[in-house]
């Protein structure tokens, strides 16, 4: 297996020893050592590093981090603005769906009302009807008593 591998700095575990090497190959897929390296542009890994090129090394690597970091920031500020939007329309399908929710129950109890109020007033026909009736009844009464009060006043003249 061959990898690319870019490093600002190697380091020699076995002869605790460091060096700046812009380009490293590792042919194996096996720990990195001084034997499995490969520089190109002929540096040997052995070599120390000057303070100078240390600072450097220590500069880009800063440099790296930071255009790292800004570019996490951007991504997670992209999902921020993502999730959002996301949000924002979940909430407002769920809102919509039980707006047309509401609006069906809305209706069933309109429906049911009306039903209700067909049967009241079928309900209401009949009680007028009652009504009359009784008070039809309670005419013929008071007529009957009337007549039977003058059938008694016309035996009395009578006699």
């Amino acid at each position: 297996m061959s990898d690319k591998i870019t490093a600002g700095l190697t380091v020699d575990t076995h002869n605790n020893t460091y060096s700046n090497s812009p380009k490293v190959e590792q042919h194996s897929a096996s720990a990195l050592s001084p034997t499995k390296l490969k520089l190109q542009g002929g540096q040997d890994p052995a070599s120390p590093m000057g303070t100078d090129e240390l600072e450097e090394w220590v500069k880009n690597l800063k440099h790296q981090v930071f255009r790292q970091k800004e570019k996490i920031d951007g991504t997670i500020g992209n999902l921020d603005e993502k999730l959002n939007i996301l949000l924002a329309k979940q909430e407002y399908e769920y809102l919509k769906s039980y707006n047309i929710y509401v609006k069906r129950k809305e209706q069933e109890l309109r429906d049911l009302i009306n039903k209700l109020n067909e049967r009241n007033a079928n309900s209401t026909m009949k009680d007028d009807k009652i009504n009359s009736l009784e008070k039809t009844i309670q005419s013929i009464r008071d007529d009957q008593i009337r007549m039977e009060e003058e059938k008694v006043k016309q035996a009395k003249s009578i006699k």
